[in-house]
């Protein structure tokens, strides 16, 4: 059977059904009008008349026959008719019933029971049916052919036998050739699965192929803004430092410079970032680490960053907060202050100059436990387009490909991430021309006891004054960095080149020589990991109560996992902020 046979909108699973349905159909019919014709003969043949039980035979099949047809064009009408199945044993015992007349004048004049094999024959090529369906007609047929035999009376018993056995063999060979039918149904259905499956697998690898070519076309499209990203604070960076070299430049030039340098490394450190947590995002590694955090926190942070960006291109901004009554929540405030941070950078980065940025506080509901806040972050900025909308909080995704606005393009995306590991709801009304509000909506538990919760720990940095530390680094210039922020506090520090040695400087020290260890991770001879465990496992007596802080470029969740299975008790990721350094190693030392 050719394609053509085949029809890609029929359901692969009654497929053979709505074969053998067709031609089902198409037979009842072929017959319905052979009993109209063979009727309308009757009507011209004299000897017909002779017996009145004839006239009611052929008038059942004429009706049956009528009724049939009008009942075939319903069923070509309405494709959900149900019970087709019990249409066809009506139809077929039915016929059967009709040819009793027949049949029983055959038996009656005690002729070769032509009928009956015109019947069985009828039966045997005829219809296509279900086992079951087989049966039942083929019992009627017996039954009928009995009953017309009983009626005649007086027929010898070998007559019986012979209309049983007709029937008994039309049903073997009508049962044998249904097989046959069903074979040839089954192929056919195998064939147009297969078919189907192709067209299918096609059509997957097609969408696989599109999906992927988006896909790298995505990561091409932000490998370039990378490219470009990345260059734009090195450009910084080195041009700097080539003008601050320049011997003949007032120390007020040299200070710019520098602050130049500063600005553009904190930059490119929020791009690595960035591509940092959503390399955790996409491993499903990011955690959080809720503790106290109260609003004037927040809002402090916020204004720090967010009113000199906004300073610097004369934009307004203002923080309006309504009906606050809780001033302390459990929230993990590096991942809160990154979504409000991000959110509002954008805002500021385009929003153009003059313009208006809003931060919106509102309270939404409050129970013993827990309360829940909407932020707004509102702007009178360049604004989104509906298409871009669709796609907004996908990776690698900006509004033109051809953008000159830095970014990654992974900022909303792992804000949205941050926020649905949060639980809360974030949504965007945005307008190309009128500007962008970006809601999130939060629910967070409640801190009670404010006054034990407020209390801060206070950071005496001079008490770090004439501490000891033992430096593990093999980097020259990272070495000297490191030791030059811990002598600029009073702190001695002493140096090991790579792991061996600086395990055998802690060993051949008394206990409690050093105050703290900065290990690296990455050491030639013996890592950081192993070095930590030979110190954890060593005798001396202060060996497990020594703090040993990670100070190490492998900044992965899984680095921070392993830096504290091997005994250290902090992670800090290169480059160092020199407070976070002061005040980790404060923490350690005095906890």
């Amino acid at each position: 059977m050719g394609n053509n046979d085949f029809k890609g909108d029929e359901k692969l699973e009654n497929f053979s059904d709505d074969q053998i349905e067709k031609i089902n159909l198409k037979r009842i019919a072929s017959v319905c009008v052979c009993i109209l014709f063979f009727q309308i003969i009757n009507l011209f043949n004299p000897q017909f008349y002779v017996q009145r039980i004839l006239w009611g035979g052929m008038f059942l099949l004429s009706l049956s026959a009528v009724i049939f047809l009008i009942l075939i064009l319903v069923i070509k009408r309405n494709s959900s008719f149900k019970n087709i199945s019990f249409i066809y044993k009506l139809f077929w015992s039915i016929l059967v019933i009709g040819v009793f007349p027949f049949l029983y004048r055959d038996a009656s004049m005690s002729l070769i029971p032509l009928n009956c094999v015109v019947l069985a024959g009828v039966l045997i090529c005829a219809p296509i049916l279900k086992k079951n369906d087989l049966r039942f007609i083929y019992l009627v047929s017996i039954i009928v052919n009995v009953c017309a035999c009983l009626y005649a009376k007086d027929i010898p018993f070998y007559y019986y036998l012979q209309v049983v056995i007709i029937n008994i063999t039309a049903y073997l060979l009508a049962n044998n050739l249904h097989g046959k039918y069903m074979e040839l149904f089954d192929k056919q259905r195998q064939a147009y699965k297969a078919y189907m499956n192709s067209i299918l697998e096609q059509e997957s690898l097609k969408a696989k192929l599109n999906e992927e070519k988006s896909a790298n076309s995505a990561k091409s499209e932000f490998l370039s803004r990378m490219s470009h990203d990345l260059r734009t604070p090195l450009n910084g960076i080195i041009g700097s430092s080539y003008l601050a070299l320049n011997d003949d430049i007032p120390r007020e030039e040299v200070n710019d410079y520098l602050n130049k340098i500063n600005q553009s490394g904190k930059y490119l450190l929020s791009l690595i970032n960035d591509v940092l947590d959503m390399s955790k995002i996409e491993s499903d590694k990011m955690e959080l680490h809720p503790e106290p955090y109260t609003l004037s926190e927040f809002l402090d942070t916020v204004n720090s960053i967010i009113k000199e960006q906004c300073s610097e291109k004369d934009i307004d901004f203002d923080i309006v907060c309504k009906e606050v009554d809780i001033k302390c929540v459990m929230l993990d405030r590096l991942r809160f202050n990154q979504i409000f941070l991000n959110l509002l950078s954008n805002s500021v980065k385009f929003t153009p100059k003059g313009g208006k940025i809003d931060l919106i506080i509102e309270h939404l509901s409050k129970d013993d436990d827990k309360i829940k806040k909407r932020f707004i972050v509102r702007d009178t900025g360049i604004g989104m387009s509906k298409e871009f909308l669709a796609h907004a909080f996908e990776p690698f995704t900006q509004e033109k490909a051809g953008d000159t606005s830095e970014g990654t393009g992974l900022g909303l995306s792992i804000v949205y991430k941050i926020v649905e590991l949060m639980n809360g709801r974030i949504y965007i009304e945005s307008e190309p021309g009128k500007g962008t509000s970006v809601t999130v909506e939060l629910e967070v538990d409640i801190v009670k006891d404010m006054e034990d919760k407020e209390e801060k720990t206070e950071f005496d940095l001079n008490k770090l004054k004439g501490k000891r530390i033992l430096i593990f680094e093999d980097n020259e210039l990272n070495l000297m960095i490191a030791k030059t922020l811990l002598e600029q506090k009073g702190i001695y520090a002493e140096c090991a080149e790579n792991g061996k040695i600086g395990v055998d400087m802690y060993l051949n020290k008394e206990p409690y020589h050093y105050d703290a260890v900065l290990m690296d991770i990455q050491m030639p001879v013996m890592n950081g990991l192993e070095a930590c465990k030979k110190i954890r496992e060593s005798n001396k007596e202060d060996c497990k109560s020594i703090p040993v802080i990670a100070m190490t470029a492998n900044a992965f969740a899984e680095d921070i996992k392993c830096s504290i299975d091997a005994g250290m008790d902090e992670h800090l990721a290169k480059p160092i902020e020199p407070d976070i350094l002061y005040k980790t190693i404060y923490k350690q030392i005095f906890k």
